[in-house]
């Protein structure tokens, strides 16, 4: 049985937003100001924090995905931050806010086992540093000998390969603009590699 407080379909879907322009409350009528954080309730509008009863929790910057599953995963309201960007035209997560045992227990947790994710990480860079069986039996697919015809060509693959895709070749073309082309037979007098 886990620890982990039990979470309800509403808290795990509540959005805080960052305010690009001037905002004010509709519960206090506080003004404010530009980048306020304010939840946009259905039937009230936007609410600060405080009117929302969300001013407890406490803000984990987004980077850490150990950190922000454990935290999230330990809290038993928690609410993501989301800030518009104007350049790329949707909004972006900023971080997430949760409770603050919550968010210290994380972070113990990921100091106990910082050693051992390390590690983890490590491993996994040197398997897709080191190139795989796939990718070699690929690159190691050559024709053998120039071919003249689709036929010898087919036949003078190495067995036991995947077939080589047709070469590419630079063939003038008749409008004046050279293009590319595949073909399985060369031209002797207009074939440029």
């Amino acid at each position: 049985m886990s620890s982990a407080p039990q979470r309800t379909a509403a808290s795990a879907n509540l959005k805080v937003f960052i305010a690009g322009r001037e905002v004010q409350c509709s519960d206090c009528n506080e003004d404010l100001g530009r980048q306020a954080w304010i939840f946009l309730a259905e039937n009230r509008g936007p609410l600060c924090l405080a009117c929302a009863d969300l001013d407890h929790l406490a803000f984990l910057l987004s980077g850490d995905p150990a950190v922000t599953r454990r935290a999230r995963a330990g809290s038993s309201l928690s609410a993501v931050v989301l800030k518009w960007s104007r350049s790329r035209k949707h909004y972006e997560r900023q971080g997430l806010l949760v409770e603050a045992p919550a968010l210290e227990c994380a972070e113990v947790e990921c100091l106990g086992d910082a050693d051992a994710r390390g590690r983890r990480r490590e491993t996994r860079a040197s398997l897709h540093a080191s190139p795989s069986a796939c990718g070699r039996s690929f690159l190691a697919v050559r024709p053998i000998a120039n071919t003249r015809s689709p036929n010898t060509r087919a036949s003078s693959i190495q067995v036991g390969s995947v077939a080589a895709p047709p070469p590419r070749r630079w063939i003038p073309n008749p409008s004046g603009w050279p293009c590319w082309r595949t073909c399985a037979i060369e031209k002797p007098a207009m074939a440029r590699f």
